[in-house]
């Protein structure tokens, strides 16, 4: 196969995924709204999930929604601000040299979000085990047996 005829293939498979011949790729961000409705639908199930922690004092149901609060909108705000960069630079050689640094600085900035994120989840489920772990001891288990509990 000739390398025109190759080249004329793999635009058309392009076109058939929605990318043009001119190599632009717009960001599609969902509107301020829409990302809003979905942390707030997140917050609720984290909510849920901070109320099934019986064992887990307010104090630090407090901190953990506050600091899952931060994480999901620090990544929201990034999100946002990077789709609008990505998409002023998009097909611009020279605004992509100027602008790249601040493009990575919001890829890094929604990174950070999500490790906060990760280590939430875990120190939850740190607790959430040690809670099933007492809650099953054997001294506990003997306690509730002979209704001592």
């Amino acid at each position: 196969m000739s390398r025109k005829a190759s080249t004329t293939n793999q635009l058309n498979k392009a076109n058939q995924f929605g990318i043009n011949n001119e190599r632009e790729y717009d960001f599609v961000t969902p509107t301020a709204e829409e990302l809003d409705k979905e942390n707030e639908k997140q917050l609720d199930d984290f909510n849920s999930l901070l109320d099934s922690m019986s064992t887990t004092e307010q104090k630090t149901k407090a901190l953990y929604k506050q600091i899952y609060q931060n994480a999901v909108t620090d990544r929201r705000n990034a999100y946002v601000l990077f789709g609008e960069l990505y998409n002023l630079v998009n097909n611009d050689a020279t605004a992509h040299s100027v602008q790249g640094p601040n493009l990575a600085k919001y890829l890094e900035r929604m990174s950070k979000a999500n490790e906060q994120l990760i280590k939430l989840a875990e120190m939850i489920s740190e607790e959430i085990n040690s809670a099933q772990e007492e809650a099953f001891s054997s001294e506990n288990l003997y306690a509730q047996i002979n209704g001592w509990k």
